[in-house]
Formats: C-alpha cells, structure tokens, sequence
C-alpha cells in the first residue's frame, strides 16, 4: 500500500499494513478498491499532506491516490480520482497517465491547483507478479520513464521549470522472493492454528489475531467469511517488499526531484519516507503538522525558504519503482538520494 500519510511513522498513522483488523470497531480494511478502504474511521488517526494543504487555501488534485476519495477529519480534496487497481484490466494506464501529467501541468499553469499529486502502480504490480527483474517490470520502468520525459519537455514548453517543483517519490523498493532463494516459514509447525482467530495478509508480514480463550471446537480458514482474509494457499510472489531496508537494499527507495524551490545538481544523504513530508511543506509554503521527520534534511534540500505569500506550485508524482531512469538522465538539474 502506498504511504498516504509519510510525516509519521506506522504507530501514530495507523496503517501498518494493506490488510487490516480494528478490534474496536469490529471490521477490517482491505486496500482500494475494495469498499472498505473507504470506511472514514480508517483514515482519522492522522491528517494527510492534501488535507492540511486545502485547511491552508491551497487547492489539491489526486489522481488515483487511495484515500483522496475519502472525507478526512471534515475534508476532502479539491478533485479526486479515486484509487484504480492496474490488476483489473487497465490496458489503457499509461494513456491515461499521461492525460493526467499533462492535466497536472494545465492546472498548476493555470494557478487553478497548487499541489497534484499522480500514484502510477505498474512497476509495482509487475514487480510482484513477474518479479523485479523480469521484462515485464523492466517495461513498466520505461514507460513512466518516457511519460516523465514527455513532462519534463512539456514543461520546458510551457514555461514551467521556473514555475514548478517535480517530486518523483516510491513509497518502497522491491526484491525478488523467488521460491528458491526463500527461507519458508511453516506457521503449522510452529503454533496450533486452532488457537488463531484471524490471519491477515501474507508475504514479508502477516498479522494473527488469536482467541482470547482458545477454542479447539472449530477453525477458520480461507474467504467463506465476508471481509475477512485467511490466506491457505501455497503461491508465493516473484516480488515483494515489507522487509527491513537495512537489512535488504533492494527495500529502498528513490527521491528525485528539480524545481526553482531546490537546490541545483544536488546529492543528499539518504533520506527517510517522513523527512519527504517536510519538503513538500516547505514546497508549498505551508507549516508542516508535527512529524516524524528531520529538520535538517529538508534545509539542505530547499533552496530557499518559501512563505505563503511566494507559493511554488508543487506537482508530485509517485512511482513504485528501485529504478526510475533506465540507463538515461532525465532529470539534468535535479538531485537524487536512496531512501
């Protein structure tokens, strides 16, 4: 799931993963598109980037970002398009991308939006169902690679590198968990599974919520149980991502970015996901909620301080992906930076 919410860490925002059980209210959340990603409740326990934009007068539009569809904390923003699963036959993502991208810069020209934000899912659908070195994947990597290209060049057109910040982001890497470089852990073998209530999700983490007082009379297991998931299969991803990104590289992601608000041909230290946050608030001229990220990494990025009377418009386009650039600079005068 990407970070709708990258000032905090997990434990203050709540989503701790694409799966999940509330013991308080009873139910579960399972990630767009599926109906319960927009049950309200979900998304109260912190205010995303957009919301406190819009509380601030600036205007925002999310294309295919989970949870703009949502209203949060009495807020929505200005124009949404809700989260669109790539999974579902989307044979047209990429033409529709780039509709966005250009509409993107149209409306932050116009001054009519000063904060986009664009989610482009199929490095990362194509990392899980082929693996992340496979040519599927490697596709998807250069098409976003070309539609930014186009970006870039329409911006130089339209008179807009002056104008506009362009913030490439992931919101992780990916790593190959093919089945013969996996060490498989057999839960059977290690806790009686009649003790377990729910099991929820799978891969790198999984969530187990067991009886209070265990029951041996019955078991619960795969999908009989509306908005509840048990996984029982055997199949495991060719790629996947939730391990521990000092533990495995490949969990990293990337930062890019160019604009008359950073600093020129820059190299930053590696960044953490709630050190992004305070840049983008610097970006837009905004005061940045309390966060989880670093002061010092977002003054050695800006360039200047910005006020809300001298605004920058801000675009932000988020790209699953460990390799953006195929081989190719694109971006001449931006910086770059693991994280």
């Amino acid at each position: 799931m990407l970070d709708y919410n990258p000032r905090l860490y997990a434990e203050s925002h709540s989503f701790v993963q694409n799966m999940m059980y509330d013991p308080h209210f009873g139910d579960f959340f399972l990630m767009g598109p599926n109906d319960t990603a927009s049950v309200p409740h979900w998304w109260d326990s912190a205010e995303p980037l957009w919301i406190t934009a819009e509380k601030k007068g600036l205007r925002s539009a999310l294309y295919w970002w989970d949870g703009c569809q949502v209203e949060i904390r009495g807020r929505k923003p200005t124009f949404c398009r809700k989260y669109k699963y790539v999974g579902y036959a989307w044979p047209t993502v990429n033409e529709d991308t780039r509709e966005a991208l250009l509409s993107a810069l149209q409306l932050l020209g116009n001054n009519e939006m000063q904060l986009v934000q664009i989610y482009y899912e199929p490095v990362d659908f194509y990392g899980h169902k082929y693996g992340p070195n496979s040519i599927e994947r490697k596709k998807a990597v250069k098409d976003i690679d070309d539609l930014l290209d186009l970006v870039q060049r329409e911006m130089a057109g339209r008179g807009l590198l002056n104008k506009v910040n362009l913030v490439v982001v992931s919101d992780h890497g990916m790593t190959s968990t093919d089945s013969r470089g996996l060490s498989v852990i057999n839960l059977q073998q290690l806790i009686d599974m009649d003790d377990i209530q729910y099991m929820i999700y799978y891969g790198a983490t999984s969530m187990l919520l067991p009886y209070e007082v265990a029951s041996k009379n019955y078991y619960i297991r795969g999908l009989d149980i509306p908005g509840k998931s048990i996984p029982t299969g055997s199949s495991i991803s060719l790629g996947s991502h939730g391990y521990d990104p000092y533990e495995v590289p490949d969990m990293r992601g990337i930062f890019f970015a160019r604009g008359p608000g950073l600093k020129k041909n820059y190299i930053s230290p590696p960044l953490q996901m709630v050190d992004i946050y305070g840049i983008l608030c610097e970006l837009l001229g905004i005061q940045p909620l309390p966060n989880n990220g670093t002061k010092s990494v977002t003054k050695g990025i800006v360039a200047l301080p910005l006020s809300s009377a001298n605004r920058l418009s801000q675009a932000s386009v988020d790209v699953t992906t460990g390799d953006l650039t195929t081989g190719r600079k694109k971006f001449e005068d931006c910086f770059q930076l693991p994280i």
